[in-house]
């Protein structure tokens, strides 16, 4: 269930600073993140269903109303606690980076570390920040390694309670097939516009065939007798396996502006057909039926080692 992590594009040493994480939102109150059902654009009841998803980019501590999101790449970091060992995402060294305040690119930090939560507030309440982070490697980190940091306990205990409670959304964990799963085996899940009618598929998804340096909007329309093998641009490497074809029904992309691109999801007269290989085809998520918005989706902050974290903030 990891992201897709972060990798050393060049050799550090111990003690190099990976990646800088200056922090685009100071939020003293996570509260302010919780999510309620609304009624007619009304909270309706007291009680919150969920947390945002950005809560899962912010780092802080279990003692702490505190969270503070980083503006980089950095929060995209895979976690990997130190008692980890050989499970595909670390090795038995344990995490190779750690989180600690920015010491030097951030001359505004230091102050704020001596600030209240009150004063804090105040500050951010005038549009101001002032905090960074950084990420720094524990020892000798080689080119095109993936780099990870321990979340701390309190995450790992979240997630575990994560996995014990989570179902899918049908109820049916046989049934439910997630969209990165698809599109690891497109042959077995793609299907034509008549199949659908039947058979429709395990998720709300949306197909997009990848033509011309885009992914256009389409309709799967029949499979063609053909492999990609028989059409000579659409040829792959010999010891590639030969993929279906389907003929398929293709939405033009509509240019607003030089900058900007509108796709349009009906099949008006200017869609047209042409044979298209299954590479080419991928699922995408339904409007709001993404992993991260489905019933009990996992929120739970990046944690900050405790003596990392200032003792004035932590008020809980």
């Amino acid at each position: 269930q990891a992201g897709m992590g972060a990798f050393a594009a060049r050799s550090l040493k111990k003690g190099d600073v990976v990646a800088p994480a200056p922090a685009l939102l100071q939020i003293t109150d996570k509260k302010t993140l919780d999510m309620f059902e609304l009624n007619k654009y009304q909270v309706d009841g007291d009680d919150p269903v969920g947390k945002q998803l950005l809560l899962n980019y912010c780092f802080g501590h279990g003692k702490s109303t505190m969270v503070v999101c980083p503006a980089s790449s950095s929060n995209l970091i895979n976690h990997c606690g130190p008692k980890v060992k050989g499970e595909g995402q670390c090795d038995n060294r344990g995490p190779n980076a750690v989180v600690r305040w920015a010491t030097d690119f951030d001359p505004e930090t230091s102050l704020w570390l001596d600030m209240s939560l009150d004063e804090i507030d105040e500050l951010v309440e005038k549009g101001r920040r002032g905090l960074s982070l950084e990420i720094v490697a524990l020892r000798d980190i080689r080119a095109d390694e993936e780099i990870f940091i321990d979340y701390g306990p309190e995450w790992e205990e979240a997630w575990k309670r994560h996995l014990l409670a989570w179902s899918p959304p049908s109820g049916n964990r046989d049934n439910y097939v997630s969209i990165n799963d698809m599109n690891q085996n497109v042959e077995k899940y793609v299907k034509t516009v008549e199949e659908l009618k039947t058979d429709p598929y395990p998720v709300d998804v949306r197909v997009a065939c990848f033509v011309q340096g885009f992914h256009h909007p389409c309709q799967i329309l029949e499979e063609t007798p053909v492999t990609e093998a028989d059409i000579p641009h659409d040829s792959s490497a010999l010891n590639e396996p030969r993929r279906s074809v389907y003929r398929v029904r293709l939405e033009k992309l509509e240019a607003l502006s030089r900058w900007e691109i509108q796709y349009r999801w009906h099949f008006p007269t200017k869609s047209y057909e042409t044979p298209l290989s299954t590479k080419y085809i991928r699922f995408f998520p339904g409007v709001y039926s993404s992993d991260q918005h489905l019933p009990g989706a996992f929120r739970q902050q990046i944690g900050v080692p405790d003596d990392v974290w200032p003792k004035q903030w932590k008020n809980l």
